[in-house]
Parts: structure tokens; C-alpha cells; sequence
């Protein structure tokens, strides 16, 4: 019995002191508008407010929201089959731009069906040819697949809208 409370002491002890539950003891030392760096070996605190400092989570908060408010509408705007023309001028951007974002959603994992655009655009010879291209090819790289194509007249924006297609069915 003796045991037990000792070990029920020493673990009321810890936690008096924060040991389990993630404080700090030097925690209090340091004010709201204070923040703790390491430079090299060594921590520094510097005044926030002084030494007009932005915090991470300042500059994460602000800049995530908005993308993925973008990338949200993007998705959404596709899932409902409108014309790429019109999801660029609903968020004032070029049609190119829109595609680099379509690229960053599907390197991220999304998968998105752009048949519907693509058979509007191409026909379905166009898209075959370009689709044997991406399924042989050693790399994705657009730059590659236009010097291929040269002859053959095919925008870099088909190109892209190609490999969208081919990333979302065969590489995730």
C-alpha cells in the first residue's frame, strides 16, 4: 500500500509541474507579444510588437484561406461541367492560369473529370494521339510533349488539359 501512494504522490508531483501536461515551466517568463527563435545553437526572445516581427500563423491563415477558397470554386465549377473560359473570368484570371491551378489540385491528389471541356475542344483523334503520347513517354514535362507535336499544331493548353486527363486516371 505504501507503494502505491508513493507512486500516486510522484505522479501528482509531475503533473503539479506541468511534466504530462505539455507546460513549460519557463512559459511564464514570456509575455504575449514575445516569441522564442533559435539562431544556430542559440534561442532569442524578441519583442513581436518591436521588432515588427510576423508570426507564422499570421501569414499561413491569410494565405491558405484564400487558396482554398479558389481551389474549393475550382472543383465545384468543374464538378458542374462549366467552360474552363468561364470559371477563369468568374475569378478574373487567363485561362492559362487556371489550368496551372487544375494542375496543382490534381498533383495534390484530386481527381477531375475534364472530359466534358476536352471533347468540346479536340476531337476524339486529337485526344488519342496526345493520351498514346503521355502513356509512352518517359516524363510528363508539356516542354517535351511540344517539341513532339510540333507539326502537328497542338497548343500547350490541350497539351496541359491532356495530362490533367492522364494524371487524374492513371497516376493517382
Amino acid at each position: 500500500m505504501k507503494k502505491i501512494l508513493f507512486v500516486f504522490f510522484l505522479f501528482a508531483h509531475f503533473l503539479s509541474y506541468g511534466q504530462y501536461t505539455g507546460a513549460t515551466p519557463y512559459a511564464s517568463e514570456f509575455g504575449p507579444n514575445q516569441s522564442v527563435y533559435k539562431s544556430g545553437a542559440n534561442w532569442k526572445v524578441f519583442n513581436v510588437d518591436e521588432n515588427d516581427i510576423e508570426t507564422d500563423a499570421e501569414v499561413l491563415v491569410k494565405r491558405t484561406a484564400n487558396k482554398s477558397k479558389v481551389k474549393i470554386f475550382i472543383i465545384q465549377q468543374i464538378d458542374r461541367m462549366i467552360d474552363l473560359e468561364e470559371i477563369a473570368e468568374a475569378k478574373g484570371m487567363k485561362v492559362s492560369e487556371l489550368i496551372s491551378e487544375i494542375e496543382h489540385i490534381c498533383y495534390s491528389g484530386t481527381k477531375l473529370n475534364l472530359d466534358y471541356y476536352i471533347d468540346k475542344i479536340m476531337d476524339y483523334d486529337r485526344q488519342e494521339e496526345i493520351y498514346d503520347y503521355f502513356m509512352n513517354a518517359e516524363t510528363d514535362s508539356i516542354q517535351d510533349a511540344l517539341d513532339e507535336f510540333e507539326e502537328d499544331e497542338y497548343g500547350e493548353d490541350e497539351l496541359r488539359l491532356m495530362r490533367i486527363k492522364f494524371l487524374s486516371e492513371y497516376a493517382m
